[in-house]
């Protein structure tokens, strides 16, 4: 059994004073080691106890997800283009489906550079 990250890339935009979603070349894919740098993940233990690696201090506590990003129906984070969501997973949008992207179900944070 895998775990994966469920992300969004956004910038502040100073004019409208909001976030905006970006872009990025992140393949969020499976990565035990960046997992529990951001969030104390699967940090050296996973499923049925198997070994990921050796345990790292995180960055931070879990987070949650911030009070201003933008959630809809439990925990679908609406989109204004299919580019911002993770390139590997855009091939799996059907026509007319809606442009929103899965946040995941536990293990929330978020990290900042500002």
């Amino acid at each position: 059994m895998g775990t994966d990250i469920h992300g969004v890339f956004q910038r502040y935009d100073q004019d409208r004073a909001q976030w905006r979603d970006v872009s990025s070349n992140y393949d969020q894919d499976r990565h035990y080691q960046l997992f529990a740098v951001l969030a104390d993940v699967r940090n050296g233990i996973g499923f049925a106890g198997t070994a990921t690696g050796e345990a790292v201090q995180p960055i931070a506590e879990r987070r949650g997800l911030p009070v201003d990003f933008e959630i809809r129906d439990g925990y679908m984070h609406p989109l204004t283009e299919l580019a911002h969501i993770d390139p590997s997973r855009q091939i799996y949008r059907e026509a007319g489906e809606a442009l929103e992207v899965w946040m995941g179900d536990h293990s929330y944070s978020w990290l900042s550079s500002v």
